[in-house]
């Protein structure tokens, strides 16, 4: 139970990670997109 339990929260953790990764990426090319503007 315990590792279930271990698995499932790295695994939120990650998508959380891979989702506040995902947002930087997009902002960045927003302002990369702006200032050629």
């Amino acid at each position: 139970m315990a590792k279930t339990t271990k698995s499932t929260k790295t695994k939120k953790t990650s998508a959380a990670k891979k989702k506040t990764a995902a947002k930087k990426k997009t902002s960045k090319h927003l302002g990369r997109g702006f200032s050629l503007l």
